[in-house]
Formats: C-alpha cells, structure tokens, sequence
C-alpha cells in the first residue's frame, strides 16, 4: 500500500519493493545531513562493542534538525507535521535496515543513533 507522499509523487506499487530509488535516496540523504548536524552538536560517547567508542547522539536531537530541511507535503500545519513525522521514521527505518545507523534503546526509553562503518569488501 502506498503512502501519501508516494502517491504524490507518482510512484506507482510495483515501484515500492523498499520505496522508490531516487524517492529513498533523497530521505536518506536529508537523514544523513540532519543527523550529522546533529552528531556535530553532541559530545556524548558510547561503547557499542568495537574497540572505540561510537559518537552517538540522542534521536530526538536529529528529528527537529529533520524537520527544518525537509519539505512537507499537506494543505494545513497538521498535514504537514504528519508528513514529517511519516518521513522522519520511514529515514530512521530505511536507514537502520541498510546498516548505516546503530540503534540503541536505553532502559529510560532514550534512543541514541551513530552512523556505522561500511562492511569491509571482502
């Protein structure tokens, strides 16, 4: 089934294996920005078992950042909000299924995000 943005921009079903590419390259590509944005304005460390600790920061750091860069669709401020909020967890969804974030849930509920280092060829 199709989503609103993607009925806006035309794509049709067979089109939504995993989202149309250069619909998907475009989220990503503002998620990247807006989290790295983000990771710039957070000092915070954690270790996820590798042998440096990752610089992580909190999503709900990265969502406002989102929201400032990507253009909403909707006649009204709350059609609006609702397309942000669609896009900015199908970014955090994609991205996290492609392995290019780590995701951790903290016990409190807090969730941090890092990007992750490409796989090695082999």
């Amino acid at each position: 089934m199709l989503d609103d943005e993607e009925e806006h921009l035309g794509i049709e079903e067979a089109d939504v294996a995993g989202m149309h590419p250069p619909v998907a390259q475009r989220l990503r590509a503002l998620f990247r920005r807006a989290l790295c944005d983000a990771l710039l304005d957070s000092n915070e460390k954690l270790n996820i078992g590798t042998s440096i600790p990752a610089h992580v920061v909190d999503m709900e750091a990265v969502r406002p950042k989102f929201y400032a860069i990507y253009l909403p669709k909707g006649d009204n401020p709350e059609q609006q909000q609702d397309s942000r909020k669609h896009a900015f967890r199908r970014a955090v969804e994609k991205a996290q299924l492609a392995s290019l974030i780590g995701v951790r849930v903290e016990p409190g509920g807090r969730t941090l995000l890092w990007l992750t280092a490409p796989e090695p060829i082999a």
